[in-house]
């Protein structure tokens, strides 16, 4: 692996006993936020909770491979590479540059911003809905919120959908994306090349009044992977292309000056930290919601 404007590389050998071990007396350990372990599929398996990959052939126990980890030691995004595969640094430098891209995201804040306090985000969980109007066009929809369950975690089935409030006198636009555990990063909200505004001093939920879309449902267990997913608003006195910030599945996928959600965005097009395109964004604020995926 060679540094590039996406990542700088360590060595730190056996990795996988030093996590838990104490330092040495005067040894400064190396600072790393993801590692490339080479180890045996054993290794891989025995801290992975996710489902194995579908359609694939897996290793034996002994077998050598890459897989990535952090500090705690647990493989992430259910990611391996088989360590004779001759396409396995490329798909290990793919998959660490994705993985900057969703902590970037995850991450993402302005804390300068007038809007932070101006911006209320609420995940509403459903018992249930029902068409209300199967004639009209879209149908019109009846929601039953789930008052019983406050509880952030989520079944595959679980139906929910977001409300936010604009207290701010500026029209905004709102992006809602949802990061994975599997590294992938959706873009829920709004449609596609849709450009609607949060209006000042309105609520606004993701369920239209006129049909019923814009309630979110959990996946099936084998398509949506255990741990924690964060739903992360950006609200923006201007509009952005919000595509560009929408990653794959990382296990599947085998800068300029200005604001921190400009330098994503360049840093998006252009696959680097510097280069032709710069795309403004005036004030701008961000929202998370942090949920669990369990079975």
């Amino acid at each position: 692996l060679k540094n590039n404007e996406l990542l700088e590389t360590v060595v730190v050998n056996n990795l996988l006993l030093k996590l838990n071990a104490k330092s040495e007396a005067g040894v400064v350990a190396p600072e790393w936020d993801a590692a490339a372990v080479r180890g045996t599929y054993e290794d891989f398996a025995f801290g992975n909770v996710q489902a194995e990959v579908k359609d694939t052939k897996i290793p034996t126990d002994a077998e050598k491979i890459y897989f990535l980890t952090n500090r705690s030691g647990m493989p992430l995004y259910n990611f391996w590479v088989r360590a004779a595969d001759e396409n396995a640094v490329k798909s290990i430098r793919d998959a660490l540059e994705n993985h900057v891209r969703v902590e970037n995201l995850r991450l993402l804040a302005n804390a300068a911003s007038k809007l932070t306090d101006q911006i209320q985000f609420e995940l509403v969980r459903l018992s249930g809905y029902n068409v209300t109007d199967s004639s009209s066009t879209p149908p019109k929809c009846a929601v039953t919120p789930d008052e019983q369950n406050k509880s952030a975690q989520f079944k595959s089935g679980d139906l929910f959908y977001v409300k936010m409030t604009n207290a701010s006198d500026k029209n905004l636009y709102v992006y809602l994306y949802s990061i994975g555990t599997s590294g992938k990063i959706n873009l829920l909200y709004p449609t596609q090349n849709a450009k609607e505004t949060l209006k000042p001093n309105l609520p606004f939920t993701s369920v239209a009044a006129s049909g019923c879309y814009g309630i979110f449902q959990v996946g099936k267990p084998e398509d949506t992977p255990l741990g924690k997913e964060t739903l992360k608003l950006i609200a923006s006195t201007q509009p952005f292309p919000a595509e560009l910030l929408t990653s794959p599945a990382i296990a599947k996928a085998t800068q300029r000056d200005g604001s921190a959600l400009s330098k994503l965005l360049t840093q998006t097009t252009t696959n680097q930290r510097s280069g032709p395109i710069e795309i403004s964004v005036s004030d701008w604020v961000t929202k998370d919601i942090n949920i669990e995926i369990v079975r």
